[in-house]
């Protein structure tokens, strides 16, 4: 059975049994026995779990480390925002670059706009925390096509 521990320098841990006496000997001098933690949003508050409200700017970097479209949404989700026609989203979708991206592409530097144009013809998966998105779309906008709705 599942156990978790606290110690007020090491934070909580859990183990997968219940550990045996000579181990639970091991931990440091004030390690005491806690309910489990039902979830890292979670914070020890005299001897409870209490719900911790996340940081906003926090969640929001979060969300964009771990948002990514397929090139199918990708080209759907720019359809949506009316970035891309149904046709140069096609062209997205079969790998060519839509006139509508290469216009966004153009005014980069020069280094970048090459690497740029290979990423968006070649990847099959976009991450958010690329930063080609805010340079092409601008955050809002980047936040959108991958799918952030208001107050998340």
């Amino acid at each position: 059975m599942e156990q978790g521990f606290y110690h007020p320098e090491r934070g909580y841990w859990q183990t997968i049994g219940t550990p045996s006496a000579e181990i639970i000997a091991t931990y440091p001098e004030g390690t005491i026995d806690v309910p489990l933690r039902p979830g890292p949003d979670h914070a020890l508050v005299d001897g409870a779990w209490v719900p911790v409200e996340q940081d906003p700017a926090e969640r929001l970097a979060a969300w964009r480390a771990s948002a990514t479209l397929s090139r199918l949404e990708l080209a759907s989700a720019l359809i949506a925002a009316g970035i891309l026609t149904q046709g140069e989203a096609e062209d997205l979708a079969a790998q060519r670059m839509p006139g509508a991206l290469a216009a966004l592409v153009d005014p980069l530097p020069e280094d970048a706009r090459s690497a740029v144009r290979l990423r968006l013809v070649g990847l099959a998966e976009f991450a958010r925390a690329d930063p080609i998105w805010d340079a092409l779309l601008g955050p809002e906008l980047a936040d959108a096509v991958f799918g952030r709705q208001d107050g998340e």
